[in-house]
Formats: C-alpha cells, structure tokens, sequence
C-alpha cells in the first residue's frame, strides 16, 4: 500500500470524489476500510479543534482508525479476527520529572481527547518522557512506570513479542538502545502518587498543565509526604 499512496497523493485535486474513486480502484477491500476509516476520524479530529478547540494528538487519531476497523472486522469475520480488542476509554497522562533527593523539577499532565486505548497512551507518553530527557541533557534518567505490560514487552526480544501492542514500542525500544544511562523500571500504581494525582487532575480538565521549577499546588501534599516534610 506504501506505493500507492503518492500516487494518490499526487491525485487529489478540489473535487474529493474522482480521487476516492480511484483510491477504491487501487486499494484492496480491506486497505480501502482502513483508509475511509483513517479518514472519517481525521475529519472529527478536525471538528473537535473547530467547534471545541481540543485538538486530539495524531497518533491518537491514527490509532483510534485502526481499533475501529478492528471492532469492525471482529464482527463481520469473527473467525477471522477472534483477537481480543483493546478497549477505548477517556485517557489523560502525566510526566513529573524529580530529582534524587524526590523533588519534583518540572512536569506536564494532559487530557487526551477522545476515547483512547490507555495502553498505547502509556506508550506515547513514554517516548514523551524519552524526548524530554533527550532534549535536557540529563545524564542519568531513570523513568518510572505503573504499566507492567510495558516495561515486560520492552524486557524481550522484538521477535518473540506477538501482541498488538508490540509494534507501537518498537520506537521506544530504538531509542532506549541507542542511550543506555536511560532506564525504565516498574512500581507500583501506590508508589507513583504524583504522577496518579496528575493524571486524575488533567482526567477532568480540558486544559494541558506545563510547569517547570515551581511545581502545582495540587500534588504540594503528595510531594512533601514523598520526601518526609
């Protein structure tokens, strides 16, 4: 499929349904679903920044296609498609970045628009915190994560990972290979109290929260019984 979409590209003119057309003319059945589906949700991704201003992340909007279609073959080629479907839910996330001695330096929380698969939002909030510690130079980062379906993926081989969720870490994977004083380690949801406080915070807001040095007075308590104040 990877060969004909320039080629459709390069089609588009103002009138959408000579393209469409041709579209279903080199597309198998299955790729042209997957397409009008990739489409539909592009368009309501375009309505929600018009009419809310909330404008869903795009590989949200590009995954959100992809379970879609999946529902939809799951019920039309049950034998086909018998794999248990993510389930979409209302997702926010979180990054506070501490130090050693467990003060909070900056951070963000955000609220993901539209119903979204809270596994591959923890995967793209990880390449988030990846990103961050990249871009400051930290020399040491150890990143800390509730999800230990992610940290267990990432602990195998790429080969002997069959999931859906696999691919959606491949990323992820390069990167941590590529600077190994990055680590990644499990704790327990009870333990990754400022980053839950956050997440339930943004869960709840239409707003994203960005802050650096002086951290929100939300997860004040939270941060001071961490540290023993």
């Amino acid at each position: 499929m990877d060969d004909i979409i320039p080629s459709l590209a390069a089609s588009f003119v103002q009138d959408a349904l000579p393209w469409l057309e041709e579209a279903a003319s080199q597309l198998s059945r299955l790729a042209l679903g997957c397409f009008v589906t990739l489409l539909w949700n592009l368009w309501n991704r375009r309505n929600q920044w018009v009419h809310n201003q909330q404008l869903q992340l795009i590989w949200a909007t590009v995954m959100t296609a992809s379970l879609l279609q999946h529902d939809y073959l799951s019920v039309s080629r049950p034998t086909e498609h018998s794999a248990t479907t993510p389930a979409l839910s209302p997702v926010s996330w979180s990054l506070p970045v501490r130090d050693s001695s467990g003060q909070v330096l900056c951070g963000l929380a955000q609220h993901l628009v539209g119903p979204t698969n809270i596994v591959f939002a923890e995967h793209a909030a990880l390449l988030v915190h990846l990103q961050l510690a990249l871009d400051h130079g930290w020399p040491s980062v150890l990143i800390k994560t509730d999800s230990a379906q992610t940290v267990n993926i990432l602990g195998r081989p790429s080969s002997s990972n069959l999931s859906i969720y696999g691919p959606s870490l491949e990323p992820t994977r390069a990167v941590l290979a590529a600077h190994p004083h990055i680590r990644l380690r499990f704790i327990p949801r009870s333990t990754n109290r400022v980053a839950h406080t956050l997440s339930s915070w943004a869960l709840h807001c239409n707003n994203a929260l960005f802050f650096d040095s002086v951290f929100p007075e939300i997860i004040l308590d939270t941060v001071n019984s961490d540290i023993g104040i």
